[in-house]
């Protein structure tokens, strides 16, 4: 009880600005403390949140939208001790373009910061549209159909983010039947023995691969959230040099330094398609299909745990290598200190 009342008299004593800074560090705390500590403690959360507040590994603007906790890097910036800050004039280390609409809004890129590290700063449009053009410029097989000259079976989903309506239809289809804002797409047979579907989940953190999600969907529901299992992998284990050195030179035309890709293979053709761009992806799953939170239960397995913390030592090297690439480029009087990298990520050009 004495301890408490000292961690609550010692926050009375910040000044207002910095007792609001303060309060947001509660959750990044706590996914640190979640992920990293062997023995949680209230005093040890209460100096983590300190830490964060006055002495963060890095300080991180996120423009024009803050993640929330649901968000993968909102976790990984806990786990890391970063410091979240939502308006450019503030101090920062690097920023990080982030957007959940479907498309970046004019106004918004004009606002970002000019000249410092900038992670995402050319991704403009997430549309299904973009996402199958960039994809047939990298791998030189085209995605996208046209639903009225096309033979056989198509997914039919709506061009926008956030939307989860795809289903199958039979082409050609009349030019009536064609709905307006939608796009129709190769239908990629992922299927398993069982009737399941295997869909890949693959992380990008500064145009490499640092692991894959081989997320194992129920029958009846291909286009759902509904797991059976989520096994980790390595890339190599799931994609040869070339797909590896293809989805990189996705990412690189697409303007995805962060975020994630769904990949399916086709039984078929063996090849491999991205159907889908999240560069505000939420999760990751854990092996029992369920997200992990950012204040994960008793029931998080090591692996679990492990799996963030590689992802986490992932995207700590993606701020690192960006503040790098920035420092070749500012003028003196914007020093930044020059980290030292711990070495090459898992795969990447």
């Amino acid at each position: 009880m004495k301890t408490t009342a000292l961690r609550s008299a010692i926050t009375q004593l910040l000044p207002p600005k910095v007792r609001e800074d303060y309060r947001a560090t509660r959750g990044l705390a706590r996914a640190q403390q979640a992920f990293r500590a062997r023995f949680p403690t209230a005093t040890g959360l209460f100096l983590r949140r300190l830490r964060i507040q006055f002495a963060p590994k890095r300080t991180v603007l996120f423009y024009p939208q803050l993640p929330i906790d649901n968000y993968v890097i909102y976790k990984l910036c806990g786990i890391l001790g970063y410091k979240l800050v939502n308006d450019p004039r503030r101090r920062h280390d690097v920023a990080v373009h982030l957007f959940s609409s479907t498309r970046a809004e004019p106004g918004d890129v004009l606002r970002l910061p000019k000249g410092g590290p900038l992670i995402n700063g050319r991704l403009r449009d997430t549309s299904k549209t973009a996402v199958a053009a960039a994809f047939e410029r990298s791998f030189g097989y085209a995605l996208k159909v046209d639903p009225t000259r096309y033979e056989g079976k198509a997914v039919e989903k709506a061009e926008d983010n956030g939307v989860h309506d795809a289903r199958v239809v039979d082409c050609p289809l009349p030019p009536e039947a064609v709905r307006a804002c939608y796009t129709y797409q190769k239908a990629v047979d992922n299927t398993l023995p069982d009737g399941g579907f295997l869909d890949y989940r693959v992380p990008v953190h500064g145009y490499s691969v640092p692991l894959v999600f081989c997320k194992h969907v129920m029958p009846g529901a291909q286009f759902q959230s509904c797991y059976s299992r989520v096994d980790v992998r390595a890339p190599h284990q799931v994609f040869d040099r070339e797909e590896l050195a293809k989805i990189v030179a996705f990412a690189r035309d697409f303007g995805l330094e962060f975020g994630e890709l769904d990949v399916l293979r086709d039984r078929t053709d063996g090849r491999i398609y991205i159907v889908d761009v999240n560069n505000v992806p939420v999760g990751p799953r854990a092996q029992s299909g369920e997200l992990i939170k950012a204040r994960p239960g008793p029931s998080l397995s090591e692996v679990d745990r492990k799996t963030m913390l590689q992802m986490a030592a992932s995207f700590d090297q993606l701020v690192e290598e960006s503040l790098m690439r920035a420092q070749r480029v500012l003028q003196p009087a914007r020093q930044v200190p020059l980290p030292k990298l711990r070495g090459p990520r898992a795969t990447g050009l």
